[in-house]
């Protein structure tokens, strides 16, 4: 199983190194990556230095991101969908019976998760993504707006707001949630939207 110490040794490199013959493509060396990955860094956002930087992941990240994060959310990003479009010859397949593996393809849209590397570790632990991910030139990196949940986690922090355009007034001068604004099951919609 990939972990960040099998990563770091270089698991992923010596691997494809040793089967480049099935896979019939050369992986990039360490040098390669480091250089993709310093462009790569170069066209980030202005405010990615401030808070660090989010990765976005949709597949095998969810359950084994193998770098470390400070934060962890739900997001979706539009522009691209998740698709079994890259065939692979090696792990999930073989020379003769390739299988597929996800990755982006364009349009529509994809959920999955949000996480954020401290601004002191995006170098090191990027670097770790990159020689798992970008061991072959399969994926392009590309900065995206992740949308996030992060509305959820301020209403658990700090209470439920209320939603002024709900409230309302019954006949004996009391406050309900039935008013002008909506009904209880807009409410509910509301909520559902938030969730």
């Amino acid at each position: 199983m990939l972990n960040r110490d099998s990563i770091r040794d270089g698991v992923v490199y010596k691997l494809l190194k040793k089967n480049q013959h099935i896979t019939k493509t050369i992986p990039q060396t360490p040098e390669e990556r480091s250089e993709s990955l310093k462009n790569t860094l170069k066209e980030r956002p202005a405010d990615s230095t401030r808070e660090g930087v989010w990765v976005f992941a949709y597949g095998s990240l969810l359950w084994n991101p193998a770098f470390l994060y400070v934060e962890r959310l739900r997001g979706q990003i539009y522009g691209y969908h998740r698709s079994y479009c890259i065939w692979a010859h090696l792990g999930r397949g073989s020379p003769e019976n390739p299988g597929l593996m996800l990755a982006l393809d364009r349009g529509g849209s994809c959920c999955g998760a949000a996480y954020r590397i401290a601004p002191e570790k995006i170098e090191e632990e990027l670097t770790i993504l990159w020689s798992r991910e970008m061991a072959l030139k399969t994926y392009r990196p590309a900065w995206v707006k992740i949308h996030t949940n992060k509305i959820i986690r301020y209403l658990k922090e700090n209470g439920v707001p209320v939603i002024t355009g709900f409230q309302g007034i019954n006949n004996n001068n009391r406050v309900t949630t039935i008013g002008r604004g909506g009904s209880d099951a807009s409410a509910v919609m509301c909520a559902k939207f938030f969730k």
